[in-house]
């Protein structure tokens, strides 16, 4: 993938939404990871996040895995790997 965009998150809580979508613009279906942070908007140049919550978008053909260290979503929209970091 071309476009990689890392966001830094101090996650306080994890929910799951399900919603109707008349078309497939907005997803059915997210998972909303609630925190504050940075969003990567160059290369290593960071700005906050508009909200305290970041949403992926998530699908039925989703596919999900965990390594023991990362789990990664990938759909048709992106991937999406989270894993736990220690901000310095």
């Amino acid at each position: 993938m071309d476009d990689i965009k890392e966001t830094l998150l101090v996650l306080r809580g994890v929910s799951f939404t399900k919603g109707q979508s008349i078309d497939d613009y907005i997803s059915r279906y997210a998972l909303q990871l609630n925190g504050s942070g940075l969003v990567e908007t160059t290369m290593k140049n960071y700005e906050s996040l508009p909200a305290e919550t970041f949403e992926i978008p998530l699908e039925e053909e989703a596919t999900y895995e965990f390594d023991g260290a990362r789990f990664t979503i990938s759909t048709s929209r992106g991937v999406y790997t989270i894993e736990q970091n220690q901000f310095v």
